[in-house]
């Protein structure tokens, strides 16, 4: 764990006096560190269940031409089902906990001065952990389909917002539908 702090700490102060001449504050160059959270999981709204832990996101994206950029995307979330009748007359709640990675393209539209508009695609892993909260699997697993584990490969779009404050603190809000289907937060820009 040490190794990977020390890392990740090596990494921003590299790319931090990489890109210490003064630069504007929308386009090509820059690096942006944002975390967020979502409103709605779009696990949980899809299935009418309750969030447990909303979706948090971390996005690490590179603005690698004026109107474009690229970018690593990561996200966690719990919610837990309505009720399901198993055979024996238990009403079994399924709880979900599940990650996304994926990479993050996006076209920006930053003609204003401090307020970027942006939309794109997002294709991702997820993992999916189920759990009960009485008795075994079997049933949930040979009735309806639903596995322990369960990994995909998914693609959604999504448009968005940010708005730079600084050189370095933004904000954005962002409408797709990922882990979430409305994420806002805030981000440093390297």
């Amino acid at each position: 764990m040490r190794t990977i702090l020390f890392s990740f700490i090596a990494t921003l102060f590299i790319l931090n006096t990489v890109n210490a001449q003064s630069k504007q504050l929308m386009g090509k160059g820059n690096t942006d560190f944002t975390l967020g959270i979502g409103i709605m999981s779009s696990s949980a709204f899809l299935e009418d269940a309750r969030t447990i832990l909303p979706p948090l996101t971390l996005h690490v994206h590179r603005h690698i031409g004026q109107n474009f950029s690229l970018g690593l995307s990561y996200s966690q979330s719990s919610y837990q089902s309505q009720p399901v009748i198993v055979s024996d007359g238990l009403a079994q709640k399924v709880t979900n906990r599940s990650q996304q990675l994926g990479l993050k393209g996006a076209f920006h539209y930053n003609q204003l001065e401090h307020l970027d508009f942006y939309g794109g695609f997002l294709l991702a892993v997820n993992n999916s952990k189920f759990s009960v909260n009485y008795g075994n699997f079997d049933y949930l697993e040979t009735h309806m389909n639903i596995h322990p584990e369960a990994d995909k490969v998914t693609y959604t779009g999504f448009v968005g917002a940010e708005y730079v404050f600084s050189n370095r603190v933004l904000a954005f809000s962002e409408v797709g539908f990922g882990s979430s289907i409305f994420t806002f937060g805030v981000g440093y820009r390297l």
